[in-house]
């Protein structure tokens, strides 16, 4: 007797988690694939970038360059498909990644380089990955989400929202202007450090961790506003302050 999903047959006592096989006898005829592919569109124009996976780490590195470029690659074993695409709507560039069926053992990740130019809005939310956003990217509008993977990011910005669900948030602010931060985690910890504030208006909290707040004297000529917080795990806020003589 078995269970069919998504196309995949399961015998015995299969015990799927967050799409992963855990348990069980002879339930899975997936295939050990092999993912290197490249896809490119122009910069021109653009000033929003939008990215979606439901499986693979994404990392947003700058390079000298004129195009947006994504690089899908890794191994997969899996009974499905893998759907990648890259699009432009007018002003936006649109990547998508999506696996279809079960998927087990997979390293996958998606690696997008874009020019060194500053971009209105940058969405990149993953299902179940990492996301890395590096250190040159220069955005007016930040947001990050993650369900099961830890989010970082290094970028230039004005405001952000740096969220993950299972895993850790890290934003580190070297700030030009005032900004607004929204960082959370629900099972994991929320990680600031603030560069180039004079002034630190964020609220922070914890339910079931300890909040840590670190000063140190330098200096910096911006503001940083919002919230930082954690249901499950610990907050840290690294302030290096302004000096005064």
């Amino acid at each position: 007797m078995g269970i069919t999903i998504n196309g995949g047959h399961f015998n015995g006592n299969s015990v799927i988690i967050n799409g992963l096989i855990v348990g069980g006898g002879n339930f899975f005829d997936g295939d050990s694939k092999s993912i290197d592919e490249k896809k490119s569109t122009s910069a021109n124009g653009i000033s929003r970038i939008t990215v979606n996976s439901n499986c693979v780490n994404v990392q947003m590195n700058v390079a000298d360059t004129n195009t947006i470029d994504a690089h899908l690659f890794g191994h997969v074993t899996t009974d499905g498909t893998t759907e990648f695409d890259i699009s432009t709507f007018g002003t936006e560039v649109k990547i998508t990644v999506n696996l279809t069926g079960i998927s087990i053992n997979s390293n996958l990740r998606l690696y997008i380089d874009i020019p060194a130019t500053m971009f209105d809005t940058i969405d990149v939310t993953s299902k179940n990955g990492d996301i890395i956003i590096s250190e040159g990217v220069s955005v007016r509008k930040l947001n990050l989400k993650s369900a099961n993977g830890n989010v970082k990011s290094n970028a230039t910005f004005e405001v952000i929202t740096a969220n993950s669900k299972n895993g850790n948030t890290k934003v580190f602010v070297n700030a030009i202007s005032d900004v607004e931060l929204d960082v959370s985690s629900k099972n994991g910890n929320a990680i600031v450090e603030l560069h180039n504030i004079s002034c630190c208006n964020l609220s922070t909290s914890s339910m079931n961790g300890s909040v840590h707040n670190c000063f140190h004297a330098t200096t910096g000529h911006n503001t940083a506003n919002g919230e930082v917080s954690s249901k499950n795990g610990d907050v840290k806020i690294s302030w290096i302050q302004i000096k005064h003589d």
